[in-house]
């Protein structure tokens, strides 16, 4: 395994490969997420990108994998940024939803244009400007990713996980225009009707909402932007760093007490 670097403060140590080559390229058949679950769980660690080397030269996007010795107690620990969302936190979302709906539409062959460029632009965008300026504002409570379980899917590992209640206001959240046209017309891939069957038992959505609220609320996003729980006290002052960085952030609700915990759109 070749070190190529270690950081005490995180206890990190970064590793060109943690899993033999020639083990994944037997297993190339398996998806490309169960092989880095396996691995993973085989051998105690956390595997950020092991799934790109069962990826066929020809079809990547994506540079070189790295992967993360990480122990029970490392502050690297993925799932202990969801669980600590804490009442009264303010929910802030950095990129618009819409993707998995104006995917669906270009391979049908019914997005227009602009909406493909705008889409284009959205998950082109990477998120370190954002999680730079998060992590540089001090108030971040609890932090995830928004991609493949959407909005609320990834929202209800947070309230799950912190034991709490998140409030959305559907109104705030934003939404590519085009994209609630788009899923009145049943333009949803398989991916989000699925997301929202998941979190149905634990959502209320309030009446009067739109009928597509829920699911592009739900859409599975590719590199979609990151959902954080603030304090909020320093809300403001995380909001407008994140613009100066050229973020488009804006506040989208807030963590409330629940037990148990639940998703409340309002």
């Amino acid at each position: 395994m070749a070190n190529l670097g270690a950081s005490t403060a995180w206890g990190l140590v970064v590793a060109a490969s943690l899993v033999a080559g020639a083990v994944l390229a037997a297993a190339v058949e398996l998806p490309a997420r169960l092989a880095a679950t396996i691995t993973a769980f085989g051998g105690g660690t956390l595997l950020a990108a092991v799934a790109l080397q069962l990826v066929p030269a020809a079809d990547r996007g994506a540079g070189p994998a790295l992967t993360a010795n990480c122990g029970p107690r490392d502050n690297i620990a993925v799932y202990v940024a969801l669980k600590i969302a804490r009442p009264g936190d303010v929910l802030l979302l950095t990129k618009p939803l819409g993707s998995g709906i104006v995917t669906t539409a270009i391979k049908r062959g019914i997005a227009p244009k602009e909406l493909v460029d705008r889409i284009v632009e959205v998950m082109a965008a990477l998120n370190r400007a954002a999680g730079e300026a998060l992590a540089a504002s001090g108030a971040v409570h609890a932090l995830t990713d928004v991609t493949g379980f959407g909005l609320l899917g990834h929202a209800w590992e947070m309230a799950e996980g912190s034991g709490v209640t998140l409030r959305i206001r559907a109104a705030d959240v934003p939404v590519l225009e085009g994209v609630h046209d788009l899923a009145a017309r049943d333009v949803v891939p398989g991916g989000s009707k699925a997301n929202l069957k998941w979190v149905l038992p634990s959502l209320t959505v309030a009446a009067g909402l739109p009928a597509t609220t829920a699911i592009v609320l739900a859409d599975a996003q590719t590199n979609g932007g990151l959902l954080a729980a603030v304090d909020p006290a320093r809300a403001d002052a995380a909001l407008a760093s994140l613009r100066a960085a050229g973020v488009a952030a804006v506040a989208i609700g807030d963590v409330v007490a629940g037990a148990p915990p639940r998703l409340e759109v309002a």
